[in-house]
């Protein structure tokens, strides 16, 4: 299952959110977490602490570049990435390999400490599925032929042990 908490005003996230968000990840065991954040988290260390890998998405622009690099920075922080019980990594979306801002995105990645599991192309694909309620997975294989290996770093990422 996915939990969302915040919205894209970037409200913090609240007490009992974070109560929801432990107690089903001790129920169902991994979930997956997306944290809208657009300023500062106040309580950061508790959710990094309930979750056991975290997958930054970044696009190819210098606002969001700059926004996850301070992100970045504080999550490295965290106790639990610390002692190796999160993990981190980055996945680069809305990439096309064509741009200026592309390659400005692989030079801001070579320098971080993080594993970047690889790139999703920029497609209308994913929002034509969204509107129907689907995910890229979903669809049939001849639709979504050319995203779904560039998942696969992702999926192993996220099924390996990490220890």
């Amino acid at each position: 299952g996915t939990l969302t908490y915040g919205d894209a005003r970037g409200a913090e996230i609240g007490a009992a959110a974070l109560k929801d968000l432990h107690q089903k990840l001790q129920t169902y065991g991994w979930i997956m977490a997306l944290l809208n954040i657009a300023q500062p988290v106040k309580k950061l260390d508790v959710v990094v602490k309930s979750i056991h890998r975290v997958i930054v998405p970044l696009q190819p622009s210098i606002f969001d570049i700059l926004a996850t690099r301070t992100f970045l920075d504080e999550l490295l922080e965290e106790k639990a990435v610390r002692n190796q019980k999160t993990f981190i990594a980055v996945v680069g979306m809305r990439v096309d390999a064509r741009t200026r801002a592309a390659h400005e995105l692989e030079r801001f990645l070579e320098g971080l400490d993080v594993p970047v599991l690889g790139f999703l192309r920029d497609t209308q694909v994913y929002v034509q599925a969204a509107a129907h309620g689907l995910t890229l997975f979903d669809l049939s294989p001849a639709r979504a032929a050319l995203d779904l290996p560039q998942w696969q770093g992702i999926i192993d990422w996220v099924d390996a042990p990490h220890e």
